[in-house]
């Protein structure tokens, strides 16, 4: 684990935890510098693996020495000196039996001074070492033959006794004919054997011959990168730079991604760079930054290039420019500077007809202004974003906008059959791009829209499915949240603690400031449910703290309306009723029928208790009619039953 990528080690993640209950066995092993981050797991065992005892370290020596015993003497200097390393005691004794002598004198101090002398002991094989050590841990012939002034057979003579000396060996199962040293320690000594102009010299020629590699069996691009690099050459690796950034993030491997980015933009400094060039560059790590929740990062090294950005005239790049400064600007709550942003992507990519960036910034301002509680206008926007977007067939950005578009028309809007139809047409998407993200996303939708409609066994499917589907962590902190809404709606409190703190903890990370908003009042609603009214007021003062700093009239409702509800469990049936008048005069101009209906009927149910039964019965009707304009059937039935238990008549 110690050399794997990020990717790898989140896949290992999730393989951890996906075998909890499965019959699978997986074994992973990893040095003591490095931390696991799922090593505490209760369905983990770690072991620890000692030095090999002096005994161990004498019955290896004797199984490995030849026909000839080697004088007891030998032996004791041979396991004083390795300390019970293992690849040390074979070192040694090889480097012993080949020099054949008998005495401890030839016993070197060091491992790298056993690797050394054994290499240095190869001859012309050699240099094929350090060539090799050049490509990697790994080498294959062809690679090695192309970066090689030997001819073939001389070459294949050197390897042959790099594999008898057992400093190499041949990796039969790989598929073709590829060469690995014997541990990383060997690559690592002949490696730093040489001289360092001869190891810039020789990381050229393998660039070059990676670079010149047949179209059908192309090298990636990082690896040219890194051998140009390393043979320093910076104007010539920059390209391969950002090719790797740019496939790794094709792939959602934006931790690697960034490290490319990055290395691309090392080069840069080292010499002179178009500015629009320097600019994609930039706009490549910042797209990483924001998948690894590094948005205050991205946002920082995006507002440097502003200016540089309206000098260049170039509208194309300045509209793609806009449309993510105005991402990052939203993320971080900083509601003005993004409208603004967005609003110069619209005229940037007009004025050289970028339909796809204007339907971005469109898709974007729509979300905005539903945020702020124009819900209009954000229709408007996310319909003229949409029209555009349809111009150009499918694609990720048209699927993401009606992902968007579908969740505010549930969430917010409360017209559910709209946003079925908006998740049937994310799914048609999904399936022509064959997309997982966009998948899981049209789940997320229909799932909100079936719980609200009252279907809850489709909505709990759907939900799990989504986080199953979930292609990342950054989708799957959102997953978690939709799937604990799901358990607090059915009252399950417990069920839904854990995932709203697994969202929370993502958040931070991954995640926008409105989504923290959202699960801090989930928090509060499952510390209500499960009687920790506390914790549940404190965490409702921070929900709406956070709302009103970010402008999210939405979560603003929500936590005034929850702290109105633990004023009632409480028995504070004035500080109830204030709140939930609060709540309700916000959700009257800001928000749709659903939610000035739940406020409603929260007031109602709280005047009722204090006998106040006029108003009661005037909230409770109309908190009935908003349902129907809506047509929220497990409302409506929540609506009726209060109704009932107080005996008051409602229209069906």
């Amino acid at each position: 684990l110690h050399w794997v990528d990020p990717s790898t080690r989140e896949f290992l993640g999730l393989l951890v935890d996906a075998i909890r209950e499965q019959r699978i066995f997986a074994l992973m092993t990893y040095r003591p510098e490095i931390a696991a981050p799922w090593s505490n797991q209760r369905h983990l065992t770690t072991l620890t693996l000692n030095h090999l005892t002096e005994a161990e370290c004498r019955q290896l020596v004797r199984g490995l020495e030849t026909e000839q015993a080697l004088p007891d003497e030998l032996v004791e200097q041979i396991v004083n000196r390795t300390d019970g390393v293992p690849l040390f005691v074979e070192e040694l004794l090889r480097t012993v039996l080949e020099a054949g002598t008998r005495s401890g004198d030839a016993i070197p101090e060091t491992l790298r001074d056993a690797l050394t002398a054994r290499l240095d002991r190869l001859g012309e094989a050699k240099r094929v070492a350090q060539l090799a050590s050049v490509i990697g841990r790994v080498f294959p012939l062809r690679l090695l033959q192309a970066a090689s002034a030997a001819d073939r057979t001389a070459l294949q003579a050197s390897l042959d006794e790099l594999v008898s000396s057992g400093l190499a060996y041949r990796r039969t199962l790989s598929g073709g004919e590829d060469y690995a040293f014997k541990h990383a320690l060997i690559r690592d000594c002949a490696y730093q054997s040489l001289l360092r102009d001869e190891r810039r010299g020789l990381h050229r020629r393998v660039a070059l011959a990676l670079e010149n590699t047949g179209d059908g069996d192309a090298a990636p691009a990082e690896l040219i990168a890194r051998h140009f690099s390393d043979g320093g050459e910076p104007e010539r690796a920059l390209p391969f730079w950002q090719q790797a950034g740019e496939d790794a993030e094709a792939r959602g491997a934006h931790a690697e991604a960034l490290v490319h980015f990055d290395a691309a933009m090392a080069c840069v400094d080292k010499q002179e760079l178009s500015p629009d060039a320097v600019l994609q560059l930039a706009l490549g790590r910042a797209r990483c930054q924001h998948f690894l929740g590094q948005r205050t990062e991205a946002l920082a090294d995006l507002s440097r290039y502003s200016s540089a950005v309206e000098a260049l005239e170039e509208a194309q790049l300045a509209g793609r420019f806009f449309v993510f400064l105005g991402r990052m600007q939203a993320f971080e709550g900083l509601r003005d500077d993004s409208l603004a942003s967005f609003e110069r992507a619209v005229h940037a990519a007009n004025s050289c007809a970028d339909v796809i960036t204007e339907g971005n910034a469109y898709a974007w301002l729509g979300r905005d202004h539903m945020f702020m509680g124009r819900l209009d206008t954000g229709l408007e926007y996310y319909e003229k974003a949409i029209q555009l977007l349809c111009t150009k067939g499918p694609s990720w950005d048209l699927g993401d906008a009606y992902f968007r578009y579908g969740v505010m028309l549930a969430l917010m809007r409360k017209e559910f059959n709209h946003a079925l139809t908006a998740a049937d047409e994310l799914e048609s998407i999904a399936d022509q791009l064959d997309d997982a993200r966009l998948r899981s996303n049209s789940l997320l939708v229909r799932g909100l829209a079936q719980m609200c409609l009252g279907n809850l066994a489709g909505a709990k499917q759907a939900f799990t499915d989504a986080l199953t589907l979930a292609p990342n962590e950054y989708e799957r902190v959102f997953s978690k949240g939709f799937l604990a809404m799901y358990y607090l709606e059915t009252g399950n409190a417990e069920a839904a603690l854990p995932l709203i703190e697994d969202e929370l903890k993502g958040s931070g990370q991954y995640r926008s400031q409105q989504v923290r908003t959202k699960g801090l009042n989930r928090l509060t609603t499952a510390y209500r449910l499960l009687g920790r009214l506390h914790e549940a007021r404190a965490q409702a003062e921070n929900a709406l703290s956070l709302a009103n700093e970010v402008s999210e009239l939405h979560n603003a409702v929500e936590a005034t309306q929850t702290l109105g509800l633990i004023a009632r469990d409480e028995g504070d049936l004035g500080a109830a009723a204030a709140h939930l008048r609060r709540a309700l005069a916000i959700a009257q101009v800001a928000l749709g029928p659903l939610h000035t209906g739940s406020c409603r009927l929260d007031l109602a149910s709280v005047l009722f208790d204090a006998q106040g039964t006029s108003d009661a019965q005037q909230a409770l009707v109309a908190a009935n009619a908003d349902f129907i304009r809506c047509s929220a059937r497990k409302y409506i039935e929540r609506a009726q039953a209060l109704a009932t238990k107080h005996n008051v008549t409602l229209s069906r």
